[in-house]
Parts: structure tokens; C-alpha cells; sequence
């Protein structure tokens, strides 16, 4: 059995990144959901497991950092991109608060794929370092 796609989740209300994007992404090697607003997104979060959210700084109900923050104390394991218009933001990403990553919207469809890559990249990796400390927990256990 083939392993499962990883999930990519972009929570924008303009209808462009929301629907346009979603085709030139569809080619890529992850599931897609896309959501206009962050009861949408959370609705999703609920429902499925999520390895990377894309949100713009603002996700239609709510700021998206609001977002972000929700989904990093309910979904610790899923890595927060912030899609932001403000370039200052976009340099300083250790400034972002619950974002992992931060990238410009004025961005092209490439860019925004290679960011998705790296997410799912550094979630690769926090799911190994997680399994491995799981591990060495367990051997101390036994």
C-alpha cells in the first residue's frame, strides 16, 4: 500500500488563492483542502489530519495569527505557514508568532510550492525527533 499523501490545508478569503491556486497545486504530491474563513479551516482541522496550514494574515472571521495561535495549542503537530502582505513581516520570521514559516502573498505559485515543500519538510522531521524521543522515553520506561 502506497503511503499516504501529506496534507496541505490554505485558508485565504481571496477567491484567487482559494480556488485559482488549488489547480496549480493539484499537480503536486499532497491533498489539498483549501478554506475561506478560520471557522472553515477549524472545521477541517477537526476533521482531518493536517501536516501544514497556509493562512493569510487575515482569514476572513479572524486575524490569522489568531488562527495560527488556535492551531498551534490544538494542533501542535501541524507546521503554520502566514501568508502576509507586509515584507517587514516576511524578513523578521522570528517575529511572527505561532507561524513556522512566513511568506510574502504577493508570492508566485512556485514560491508558494517550495514553501509548502520546506513545511512539510520540517514536519518530516519534527514527526522523526518525536518518534525518536518516543522511543527513548519508552526505554527508560521498561
Amino acid at each position: 500500500m502506497p503511503p499516504e499523501k501529506p496534507t496541505v490545508l490554505l485558508v485565504d478569503v481571496d477567491e484567487t488563492i482559494v480556488y485559482d491556486l488549488p489547480g496549480t497545486l493539484r499537480r503536486q504530491p499532497f491533498r489539498l483542502y483549501a478554506a475561506r474563513s478560520a471557522n472553515e479551516a477549524v472545521s477541517i482541522l477537526a476533521s482531518s489530519d493536517v501536516d501544514v496550514i497556509v493562512a493569510d494574515e487575515w482569514a476572513g472571521d479572524v486575524a490569522g495569527n489568531r488562527l495560527l495561535a488556535w492551531v498551534e495549542a490544538n494542533c501542535p503537530e501541524t507546521v503554520r505557514v502566514e501568508l502576509t502582505s507586509r515584507e517587514d513581516r516576511a524578513k523578521s520570521p522570528g517575529q511572527v508568532g505561532s507561524a513556522q514559516l512566513v511568506l510574502l502573498k504577493t508570492c508566485s505559485a512556485a514560491q508558494l510550492v517550495q514553501t509548502i515543500r520546506k513545511a512539510l519538510d520540517l514536519r518530516t522531521r519534527l514527526r522523526k525527533a518525536a518518534s525518536r524521543d518516543g522511543v527513548a522515553e519508552t526505554a527508560v520506561l521498561a
